[in-house]
């Protein structure tokens, strides 16, 4: 019996080696060939499935779009009932409110104020479904003139803009010139451009149906909370009175969004369907060139990436133009802030995201330059989706459910900017007040655009010089040949006053250098421009004196009042300001403007002292 079974083991390897040098070329091809077909088989559906997709989506695309019946739906009328009549009952809490605000001499809710308005809103809160419904029709109007101008032939649209007909249309002239027949690898290649183009295009369109799928649930959201929003107008604090107003920004936006997005969509596709816009980018190419298309593409300049028609150069940059054109119109539909610009901005975001990893991998080719220029570029793009975010997370914040989580997401997506700026600027204050003014200069100096990065730091210096520069205060004292000089500098009053002059001239430009480059400070420059008239050039501070009272003055620092420039533009454009400064201002501005006047004297000599004592008497002998 062990003799028998370890025959038939041996019989077992026999056969199997023989196996193996008999056919192992067949065996191998049939092999490879199947797995090819197989996972060929299966790409094929996915593109069919994903095709069919795209049309049902198209279809939805239009039928979103069309929809009108904002007001007149079933879950608005009854949400609404059930809000206003909520509201209406308020109105007697409203009422003892006022009551007793005005028992009480409660002078923000006495009825002479309250009153008016609560009775206008009383009216308005009843009708508020039909203001909505009035607002809501202006904008359709719009949006429905564009829908109707290619909702007709949509779908067909989009097929000839990105030329899907073309993607699992073979092309006869690529099949002739296969060598050796056509192979498995080559049209798994061809269905696979294929499934990613339409994963690209499929995309796009559920992004364009989300974002109008969300206009049309919030503009609902909005109208079933119109009554709150109404009555809190009533209120007249900051709060309630900032909830209307934020409710009517949202209203208004997801309103604007829709014309917004059917009017590029409909521009799209009107461009795109007047034409075969890569066939004109090539032919203007290859005439320039001086060379027909069939030459370039027999010279391998214009080559088919793969077997069927949309891998030709024409077919694929028109596709590429289409999907820009989409991506176009979600783009300006970000600029508004509502929930539906929040997911076309999420989309932008994404897609930014996405070239940020390209060209961080590009960024790995050797050379400092290279290197450099690639993660400036990889991180605009990186700071374009978190720009792009933050309106999208700032929408939701107010939707329930879901808004302690975008609160979240907002919060630190700030910090991060936070964060970066500070790790960008830091080493600006271990710098030498040297080396602050070289860098500064050379930033100022550019000829070229600044990155991001650049700006900040220019930003940074222009802050700290800002908050270095004090105005010294002049300590006269006179020198071996009787002229007055500061005990400090060793200056002239006239000397002194020229080298800060120039001093400050030079941090004027800075600062509208710094206008220019970040305009969120402008509010803060605004405020220490008012307060520090000696930092502005003579134009500003001849504004600043013309405009100043007695009660302004003393807003204005102390610095201020040791600039010549100052005081001297106060005695052209306000002269009665002056004198009143002199008989009733602080010390701080006497002294000032008796160091002027004493600058003044020694410019004019001898003479000029006298004119001065001679008015001061005069002066004096006219008090009572």
């Amino acid at each position: 019996m062990r003799k028998l079974i370890q025959n038939k083991k041996i019989l077992t390897i026999v056969a199997l080696v023989a196996i193996c040098l008999l056919v192992p070329r067949i065996t191998y091809a049939f092999g490879m060939d199947t797995v090819q077909a197989a996972i060929g088989w299966v790409v094929q559906q996915a593109v069919g499935l994903l095709g069919k997709l795209a049309v049902q989506l198209v279809y939805l695309l239009v039928a979103v779009a069309s929809y009108n019946e904002f007001v007149n739906s079933p879950a608005v009328a009854e949400g609404w009932a059930v809000v206003r009549d909520v509201v209406n009952m308020f109105f007697i809490v409203i009422l003892l409110v006022i009551a007793f605000a005005t028992i009480f001499n409660v002078s923000d809710y006495k009825y002479q104020k309250m009153l008016p308005r609560l009775l206008i809103m009383a009216v308005v809160i009843n009708f508020s479904r039909t203001i909505c419904g009035i607002f809501i029709d202006l904008g359709q109007v719009v949006m429905l003139t564009f829908v109707n101008g290619f909702q007709a032939a949509a779908g067909g649209n989009f097929v000839n803009a990105l030329k899907i007909t073309d993607l699992m249309n073979f092309d006869q002239q690529q099949l002739g010139a296969v060598p050796g027949g056509l192979q498995y690898a080559q049209i798994f290649a061809a269905m696979l451009l294929a499934l990613i183009m339409m994963i690209v295009t499929v995309v796009v369109l559920v992004v364009m149906v989300l974002v109008l799928v969300m206009r049309i649930i919030m503009l609902w959201f909005l109208i079933i909370l119109s009554p709150l929003a109404f009555m809190a107008s009533v209120w007249p604090g900051g709060k309630m009175k900032q909830k209307y107003g934020e409710w009517w920004a949202m209203f208004l936006d997801n309103i604007m969004i829709g014309p917004i997005l059917a009017f590029f969509l409909w521009l799209s596709l009107l461009v795109l369907g007047t034409g075969d816009y890569g066939t004109t980018v090539i032919k203007n190419y290859t005439d320039s060139t001086g060379q027909t298309q069939a030459a370039s593409e027999q010279s391998s300049q214009l080559p088919n990436t793969a077997l069927t028609k949309i891998g030709t150069p024409q077919n694929m940059l028109s596709y590429i133009m289409g999907i820009g054109m989409l991506l176009g119109s979600l783009y300006m539909a970000s600029s508004m802030k509502s929930a539906g610009g929040g997911i076309a901005g999420f989309a932008l975001g994404k897609v930014n995201g996405f070239a940020s990893g390209a060209v961080r991998k590009a960024g790995a080719v050797p050379g400092r330059v290279g290197r450099y220029t690639a993660r400036e570029t990889a991180g605009a793009a990186g700071r374009g989706a978190r720009r792009a975010a933050l309106p999208i997370l700032g929408g939701l914040a107010g939707v329930p459910l879901v808004g302690g989580l975008a609160s979240r997401g907002v919060a630190k997506l700030r910090g991060q900017e936070r964060a970066r700026y500070t790790k960008e600027t830091s080493y600006i204050q271990s710098l030498t007040p040297k080396e602050k003014e070289r860098m500064q200069k050379r930033l100022e100096g550019f000829g070229g655009p600044i990155t991001d990065t650049q700006k900040k730091q220019l930003i940074a210096l222009q802050r700290d010089r800002l908050g270095e520069l004090q105005r010294e205060s002049f300590e006269g004292t006179k020198n071996s040949a009787g002229s007055i000089v500061d005990k400090k500098t060793g200056l002239s009053r006239q000397d002194w006053h020229g080298a800060k002059a120039k001093e400050y001239e030079g941090l004027s430009k800075s600062l509208k250098k710094a206008k220019d480059i970040d305009p969120n400070i402008n509010e803060k420059l605004d405020k220490i421009e008012e307060a520090r008239p000696d930092l502005m050039d003579q134009k500003g501070k001849a504004d600043t004196a013309r405009n100043l009272s007695l009660e302004n003055a003393g807003k204005i620092k102390e610095q201020a009042w040791g600039d010549a420039g100052f005081i001297e533009a106060i005695e052209k454009a306000n002269p009665k300001l002056l004198e009143s400064l002199e008989e009733k201002g602080t010390g701080t501005q006497k002294k000032g403007i008796g160091e002027w006047r004493k600058w003044k004297a020694d410019q004019a000599g001898g003479e000029g002292a006298e004119v001065e004592d001679f008015r001061q008497r005069i002066k004096n002998k006219n008090r009572p």
